[in-house]
């Protein structure tokens, strides 16, 4: 589930807003505000399309800060494969 709702895309668009607001982009505050982002916004559509699946919220973070990382690899030291941001 979270391959279909963590886009390189979300991801952006939430760093630029904290870079925007704050000047600066701290990799805990991204991760936090991208996982906040997934259950505020788009968990509950992806309940009703997958009819209420049982979710272990822990594994479901663990991918979700996964795919944060993996968008942006340079903001958590990862550097083979470097994007513009």
């Amino acid at each position: 589930m979270a391959k279909k709702i963590v886009t390189p895309d979300l991801v952006l668009k939430e760093y630029h807003k904290i870079l925007n607001d704050k000047g600066e982009v701290h990799p805990a505050m991204l991760l936090s505000i991208v996982w906040y982002c997934v259950i505020t916004e788009y968990l509950w559509d992806e309940l009703k399309r997958q009819r209420n699946p049982v979710i272990n919220f822990k594994t479901f973070q663990k991918a979700v800060n996964e795919r944060t990382k993996d968008a942006i690899p340079v903001l958590y030291g990862r550097y083979e494969d470097e994007i513009e941001v």
